[in-house]
């Protein structure tokens, strides 16, 4: 097991579930978390950091700290939507391992992307 949820013996994490990574040091989502989420929040300043490749059905919520992708893609289902983000909460990248979020379907609405990275 990795990542901040590690227990012993199997374990089952259901893709209709809401994950809230919060706490004062850096988190990684690890090998735990399912490729599809309904609600994924951010809120912890430290920061959390994406091991595979995530889709968020319902609502990523940036609170407080970045969602690092870490060479990931991020994809926001047809149906699902962003919440929060600010100067010092948003999804980053950076040039050399940059991965990408993505939106599917196609919308009518105007869609803000909260998306960085670090000088």
């Amino acid at each position: 097991a990795s990542g901040n949820v590690q227990v012993t013996g199997s374990r089952t994490y259901s893709t209709g579930a809401n994950y809230i990574y919060n706490g004062s040091a850096p988190q990684v989502t690890g090998n735990g978390l399912p490729s599809t989420v309904n609600n994924l929040e951010v809120a912890n300043a430290a920061g959390l950091t994406l091991t595979s490749a995530t889709t968020v059905n319902g609502t990523l919520t940036l609170t407080n700290g970045t969602l690092t992708l870490n060479g990931n893609n991020l994809t926001i289902a047809s149906g699902g939507s962003i919440s929060g983000g600010s100067s010092s909460s948003y999804v980053k990248t950076d040039q050399d391992n940059a991965g990408m979020l993505v939106r599917q379907g196609v919308s009518t609405t105007t869609v803000t992307f909260p998306v960085g990275r670090s000088a």
